[in-house]
């Protein structure tokens, strides 16, 4: 993670890259644990973070940091306030977080209006990196409209997962000139000293952030009854 993190800080310094979507082909990629560990160590670099959950029809990060109330969906569906809810504050680090909650029919209403990018347009400038946790390219389009709206795309594959064909697709349908980085999940590389040394050392620098008393990101062995995108099992 550190190592995506530097070729990130390098596209930004040279591009100018700040809104950022990771993203999947299908459901169970782990993108979610990608998303959220990105967003703790960029902010580790004492950058300013907001993390938003992207999938308004199965909110992944929502259930991962335990927030369940104020959430994105509502905000448009119900009360009618075309704004961002509150950002939950992470502790120790210069990290928000937007929860989606209660899952939308028609998440492309919200994401495709002029109301959501103006909201998100107005506390741009505060942070340094807006991380998008994106739902699966398959089988809805809401991905693409997200990363019509980022300036990178990080584009997350799982070893034994994957659909190959669907991984092509994926490969067309996203701008190729967005597309930063692509990670393998589950690689093993535990018979490379390198790599495995290297890992050890990621594993130990990531240290664990919280809204309120709740840990923000935990490993899927540490949260039973949570599978890799945080969905219960």
């Amino acid at each position: 993670m550190r190592t995506l993190a530097v070729r990130l800080r390098q596209v930004k310094k040279r591009h100018g890259i700040k809104k950022l979507l990771v993203a999947s082909t299908v459901p169970g990629e782990g993108k979610t644990v990608i998303s959220a560990n990105l967003a703790i160590t960029l902010s580790l670099h004492h950058n300013r973070v907001l993390l938003i959950d992207g999938d308004l029809r199965r909110a992944s990060l929502s259930r991962w940091f335990d927030i369940a109330d104020d959430s994105l969906g509502a905000n448009w569906r119900e009360h009618g306030s075309h704004r961002l809810p509150v950002l939950r504050k992470a502790e120790g680090v210069p990290l928000w977080v937007v929860p989606a909650g209660e899952p939308v029919e028609m998440p492309g209403d919200i994401l495709q209006s002029a109301e959501f990018g103006e909201a998100l347009a107005a506390i741009e400038m505060e942070f340094d990196w807006i991380v998008f946790d994106s739902p699966p390219l398959v089988p809805f389009g809401d991905a693409t409209i997200l990363a019509s709206m980022v300036d990178a795309v990080v584009l997350v594959t799982r070893k034994g997962v994957t659909p190959r064909n669907e991984l092509e697709g994926a490969l067309k349908v996203f701008d190729s000139t967005k597309i930063v980085a692509t990670i393998l999940n589950c690689a093993d590389v535990s018979s490379h000293k390198y790599y495995r040394d290297y890992y050890a050392h990621v594993r130990g620098a990531l240290l664990p952030a919280s809204v309120g008393n709740e840990p923000m990101i935990q490993s899927s062995g540490a949260r039973k009854g949570r599978d890799d995108e945080g969905r219960a099992e």
